[in-house]
């Protein structure tokens, strides 16, 4: 699949044919488009599809994993943090933080204590690498889960 606006918001209309059928994998869909468009800061069109993100995920909240539940209040916090709304953010990412150290999740305690970091620092734009390897980017290409910088090479 591009790591495009247009190929993710192809994947979440594809998706709704099978929300009712397979509501795990509607939602992870919907996942899946949902941090690609807060990470591109794409804060409009990921504002159209929050109601149903939210939506998809109260569905199979009662049934996900911990993993899961702590990935959907990072990308809650990450989403404001797009809107501006710092204290809010800060707020979910910080109980997102909590959860994930109660949980041992050492994965999702990184990204969340990023995105912490970056609003501390004055920034609204939370990138984090979830995606895409071997796609590039702005800082270089992104490798196993990690940047490694394109400059210099």
């Amino acid at each position: 699949m591009q790591q495009t606006v247009a190929g993710h918001r192809q994947l979440a209309e594809d998706a709704v044919r099978y929300i009712t059928l397979a509501p795990f994998e509607y939602y992870r869909s919907l996942k899946r488009v949902f941090e690609f468009l807060v990470n591109m800061g794409q804060a409009r069109t990921a504002e159209d599809l929050y109601p149903e993100f939210r939506r998809a995920f109260a569905a199979i909240a009662d049934r996900a994993t911990p993993i899961s539940q702590v990935s959907f209040i990072k990308d809650v916090g990450h989403y404001l943090m797009i809107h501006r709304k710092t204290e809010a953010a800060r707020r979910v990412l910080q109980r997102g933080l909590v959860e994930a150290w109660q949980r041992n999740l050492h994965g999702q305690m990184r990204q969340l204590g990023l995105l912490i970091r970056e609003l501390e620092q004055g920034s609204s734009r939370g990138r984090l690498v979830t995606f895409g390897v071997g796609a590039e980017t702005d800082e270089g290409v992104l490798v196993r889960g990690s940047i490694e910088p394109t400059w210099g090479s």
